[in-house]
């Protein structure tokens, strides 16, 4: 009886001694890039609205309507075709890719893996400065704040007429 708790205790510790024990495992890894980095990588930078997905799984393409362009040879307005690359696109929605061109203007997204393309946000516009092609995000606030000034200063002008 004795000699069966004893296995039973070691067959115990045996299992969990290997159970706790770290196997080594291997997994993808990224070097991830900041933003200057991938931009200075990247052939074409733009910020985009999904318009259309093509049918398909391994070479499924991603029709975009140009927004705004912060480097590359494209024009805002024109649609885009992207290669999936590991990045999956959803209809309708706005997104700013970085891209590599592959051959003859064949355009092949940068995998959000390790890179930066995501959907377009405030912060990802404001790292990436004034586009070369359409409006920087500020330009409407500060046409809007110079015709207040405008307006205002109209304002204290007649005012002061009046009173004079």
């Amino acid at each position: 009886m004795k000699c069966v708790g004893i296995w039973v205790v070691s067959l115990l510790i045996v299992v969990l001694v290997v159970g706790v024990t770290p196997l080594q495992t291997e997994a993808l890894s990224c070097n991830y890039l900041s933003i200057e980095e991938e931009l200075e990588k990247s052939d074409l930078v733009f910020k985009g609205k999904v318009v259309r997905v093509g049918d398909g799984y391994v070479n499924q393409k991603y029709t975009f309507d140009v927004k705004k362009v912060w480097k590359g040879d494209h024009n805002i307005g024109e649609e885009l075709v992207l290669d999936k690359g590991f990045i999956n696109f959803n209809e309708g929605v706005e997104y700013i890719v970085f891209a590599q061109n592959i051959f003859d203007n064949q355009y092949f997204v940068t995998p959000t893996l390790c890179g930066n393309t995501n959907e377009a946000s405030f912060s990802l516009e404001w790292k990436l400065g004034s586009p070369t092609q359409g409006m920087h995000m500020l330009t409407p606030w500060l046409i809007s704040l110079g015709i207040g000034c405008i307006v205002f200063i109209i304002y204290v002008i007649k005012r002061k007429r009046k009173r004079s």
